[in-house]
């Protein structure tokens, strides 16, 4: 998907119970101009969600705004609302231009990551590369991946916000990640019962 200007590549919304599976395999979006609801944009308000990205390649998408830098929570290239969100990610690449990758609202959330790099995100909101909020429950696994040159406010790469967090990292990379205004250059977590399991950092 490459040179459009969208309001969402992918849209689905709906606020009944319902599940949805979606699988992205070897799916590259490229010079995109995307608006408040992103290039990826599932909103099941009491549904669950199942999403999938495999070998997915985003790169220099940016805001129809066309500001430097982003604010708010809308402004992603990828938001997921659900009541139960379940992201797994392996072998995908997202560079951005001056947008966050993800933004998950949800009350359980399950995001994996595996062999994948993120670089260059810039937002003036929470989260440089991914924001999780609203959530009870927050389970984040990440494993040998890499996040380059991003930088939010609060949580330079991760903004967690939720009741409790469990968090795993191990064979990862951080490099060159800011906190503009806030805490944590990598990720912050604003939670009651979190735990950090497995931790094994890269450069920083």
């Amino acid at each position: 998907m490459r040179a459009a200007v969208c309001h969402s590549e992918i849209h689905l919304t709906n606020n009944q119970s319902v599940s949805c599976n979606i699988t992205l395999d070897n799916v590259r979006f490229a010079h995109n101009t995307f608006s408040s609801g992103g290039l990826v944009f599932l909103k099941l308000e009491n549904g669950n969600q199942n999403i999938h990205l495999q070998d997915v390649t985003f790169i220099n998408n940016s805001p129809l705004s066309g500001r430097d830098v982003l604010t708010g929570y809308d402004q992603s290239e990828c938001i997921f609302c659900s009541n139960i969100v379940n992201v797994f990610i392996n072998a995908s690449n997202f560079t951005s231009q001056n947008a966050r990758s993800f933004d998950v609202i949800a009350s359980n959330v399950s995001l994996q990551i595996y062999n994948s790099t993120f670089c260059d995100h810039k937002v003036e909101g929470n989260g440089g590369v991914i924001s999780v909020s609203g959530a009870d429950l927050c389970k984040l696994n990440v494993f040998n991946s890499s996040f380059v040159n991003t930088s939010a406010s609060q949580g330079g790469v991760f903004d967690i916000e939720c009741a409790k967090a469990t968090l795993s990292f191990q064979g990862n990379i951080f490099t060159n990640n800011t906190a503009v205004d806030g805490s944590g250059g990598s990720f912050y977590v604003d939670s009651s019962g979190s735990g950090l399991n497995n931790s094994e950092f890269g450069k920083k």
